[in-house]
């Protein structure tokens, strides 16, 4: 979240340098809701150390209201097919939504088909 609000930031002030103006705050979607916590609450950044100056930063940017952050749960997070054992349904859902085929289909004859 850190390196995104830092290109948030310096956005920003490019476009400032540019003469344009933002007309509202930016929007993170982030699937931890650990994190957004963490970022929201100066209470649970007394517990995390090692990564206090990151939390210190967004945690600034929210406070200045120049970011929200949002949950985004994982039936939304497409990319977790990448990234995490997922259970059966919501495997096969998000492959629907990546639009990919299943090559081999023993059911059809063989023949491929659309997940």
């Amino acid at each position: 979240m850190t390196s995104v609000v830092s290109e948030l930031t310096w956005i920003e002030s490019l476009l400032g340098d540019l003469g344009a103006k933002l007309s509202s705050h930016a929007t993170l979607f982030c699937d931890s809701q650990a994190a957004i916590h963490i970022a929201k609450n100066p209470v649970f950044r007394e517990h995390t150390k090692h990564i206090e100056v990151d939390c210190h930063f967004i945690w600034e940017n929210v406070q200045l209201r120049k970011l929200d952050l949002r949950h985004v749960p994982t039936t939304y997070q497409i990319v977790d097919i990448l990234t995490k054992a997922l259970p059966q349904p919501l495997y096969f859902q998000f492959l629907s939504k990546l639009g990919f085929l299943q090559l081999v289909c023993p059911a059809c004859g063989g023949v491929s088909k659309k997940l």
